[in-house]
């Protein structure tokens, strides 16, 4: 289970436990670096790229063949591309409201004011600047517009879900 920017505490490990209960399998909920109960520095690149070896070392424990995975906004942007980047051991995917639009450094820097001025707790070790400059960098590389023919061409199931309040999902 991949989540959302900026996840708070706590947040979808109620949901994480509720699917794991009920499908009776393993479920992991990444913490990106700097995010929710994870210490460190924030780093969209990062955050995409720790994604994929956490995956990958999955896979290579021999315990799993596929890896079905669930991500929900920033999540699900992370989670078409470990999808594009391991297309072999992803097995189904499901997208909550994923981020499909990258925003321009202008609108990030207001997004990441907005976030700051929220929860000041959580953006105390951010450097806006340099997340407000990744996004041309996911915008170039990790851009899920860019993944959409790719992924449909990938034989698996892909489910979106799309809210029109993230409370909703």
């Amino acid at each position: 289970f991949l989540h959302g920017f900026p996840g708070i505490n706590a947040k979808n490990e109620d949901l994480a436990e509720a699917i794991a209960k009920a499908i009776g399998t393993d479920v992991y909920l990444i913490h990106y670096e700097g995010l929710g109960k994870s210490y460190g520095k924030f780093s969209f690149i990062k955050a995409i790229l720790d994604s994929v070896q956490f995956t990958q070392e999955l896979l290579n424990s021999t315990r799993y063949k596929k890896i079905n995975l669930i991500g929900h906004s920033w999540g699900g942007l992370v989670t078409m591309n470990l999808k594009q980047i391991l297309p072999k051991g992803i097995g189904k995917v499901v997208l909550l409201s994923p981020l499909t639009h990258v925003p321009n450094k202008e609108a990030s820097q207001l997004i990441l004011k907005h976030i700051n001025d929220k929860y000041p707790e959580l953006a105390k070790n951010w450097d806006f600047d340099q997340l407000a400059d990744e996004f041309k960098e996911i915008e170039e590389k990790y851009n899920p517009l860019k993944l959409t023919d790719k992924l449909r061409s990938v034989s698996s199931e892909i489910s979106v879900i799309q809210a029109s309040n993230d409370k909703k999902v």
